[in-house]
């Protein structure tokens, strides 16, 4: 077993995570793999290698036009949003599709709709408790 390797990530995790706030963290990284000629797509395997390159991500993910909101991209995808859905748990389950869907778009939420993710997560786990 590669002890340096862990050793590494390990320092590297509590360098990124006393940083930067976990939201950014996740946005750059996201943005770089959606933006991305490929190089990325194959060599991001180490949490150390985000942690060398996520100023420069960063950096460079402000200098491009700001993606839009959850809230703009849910009201330009009408059959994806979930506020029109009676039903709890059905709700629940088309947010985390449009929530999805929109990440993968490049839309960036913000830190009040992570924590409507994190809720419905919990919510979600609950009920399968009970199923």
């Amino acid at each position: 077993m590669d002890t340096g390797f862990f050793a590494k990530n390990i320092r590297s995790a509590r360098s990124l995570v006393s940083n930067y706030e976990i939201e950014v963290i996740l946005s750059a990284v996201l943005w770089r793999l959606q933006n991305d000629d490929g190089f990325w797509s194959k060599k991001l395997w180490s949490l150390n290698s985000v942690y060398s390159h996520i100023a420069e991500w960063i950096a460079e993910a402000t200098l491009k036009p700001h993606p839009k909101t959850f809230i703009g991209w849910l009201n330009q995808n009408p059959a994806m949003d979930y506020r029109k859905i009676q039903d709890d748990y059905a709700k629940i389950k088309a947010f985390f599709l449009a929530f999805s869907r929109a990440l993968h778009d490049g839309v960036i939420p913000t830190n009040e709709e992570w924590k409507k993710y994190q809720t419905a997560r919990e919510i979600n786990q609950r009920s399968r408790q009970w199923a």
